[in-house]
């Protein structure tokens, strides 16, 4: 019984990691790619589907100073 428990054991931790690197293997540091637009780049709203009022700004190595809001 003891075996039985710890065989299953190992096999849910050997799938949850396989699950883990499944999720993350098209995101921001995956292969998509996005067009520079604007001033300041691409700007990526809701990169991971998960959470709407994320954004993430691929500035193209650019410095962004002064930040004026309307």
């Amino acid at each position: 019984m003891k075996k039985i428990l710890s065989s299953v054991l190992v096999a849910g931790m050997l799938l949850s990691v396989g699950v883990v690197n499944a999720t993350a293997a098209d995101g921001a540091s995956g292969p998509k790619s996005y067009n520079a637009v604007g001033k300041i780049g691409a700007v990526i709203m809701n990169p991971y589907g998960v959470a709407p009022l994320t954004a993430i700004i691929n500035d193209g190595r650019n410095i962004i100073g002064y930040i004026d809001s309307y």
